[in-house]
């Protein structure tokens, strides 16, 4: 199975013995909320240092301490949303449940993530960003990840083997990834989750085996 957490080891410039320190790890964990903030707000191109630190009291000091630059910050909220993700399926994996079931828990379980954790959802944004080195690895691997559960759900005949059913995938994670972006701007009453189960039973419906494919009418 893929690795959905591929991504290149963000290096900083803070001392070794970093997180030993407790005063240090809550500065390091509030400058990457406040960056998770500015970056799901604005995007990462417009975002700036100035931005980050203007409401948080941190300096730009501070910042470097901990990440050499921008980029390292937006390197380190990806490799959150990759281990949100690695978590995800790796759970849904536990259940031992059929791919399609295995799909919805997944998803939901991000759906959860994202929507609880600004730092998850401005990883997720991230990893469609070109300009960010190493981001779009991220993306793929989720894509790949998915794939491998929906090949395990063909050749388990959970999962129609169709054109379509080899798309899966690709259309899962893009969905899901649209509906993140559509929620906040439409800000309905309906949560991600509720749209996501929506986006899975759509696709899901259509991809598992009728009757009629089984031999069964």
């Amino acid at each position: 199975m893929s690795n959905p957490i591929d991504v290149p080891a963000v290096s900083t410039s803070g001392t070794a013995n970093l997180d030993q320190h407790p005063r240090a790890v809550v500065t390091r964990e509030k400058i990457l909320l406040e960056s998770a903030r500015v970056f799901d707000a604005s995007g990462y191109s417009a975002a700036s240092l100035s931005a980050i630190i203007a409401t948080s009291y941190l300096t730009k000091g501070a910042v470097f301490y901990h990440f050499p630059s921008k980029e390292a910050i937006a390197q380190h909220l990806v490799q959150g949303w990759s281990l949100a993700v690695a978590t995800a399926f790796s759970a849904a994996a536990a259940t031992g449940e059929s791919a399609t079931t295995q799909l919805r828990t997944a998803f939901t379980a991000l759906a959860n993530s994202v929507e609880g954790d600004q730092t998850i959802r401005a990883g997720m944004k991230l990893t469609l960003d070109p300009s960010i080195e190493g981001a779009h690895e991220s993306h793929r691997s989720w894509i790949d990840t998915t794939s491998d559960l929906v090949d395990q759900g063909i050749e388990s005949g959970a999962i129609r083997d169709t054109a379509a059913s080899h798309r899966l995938a690709w259309n899962l994670c893009a969905g899901f990834t649209g509906a993140v972006h559509s929620v906040e701007i439409l800000r309905e009453d309906l949560d991600l989750a509720t749209r996501t189960s929506d986006m899975l039973s759509s696709y899901l419906t259509n991809a598992t085996p009728t009757a009629h494919d089984r031999g069964l009418a």
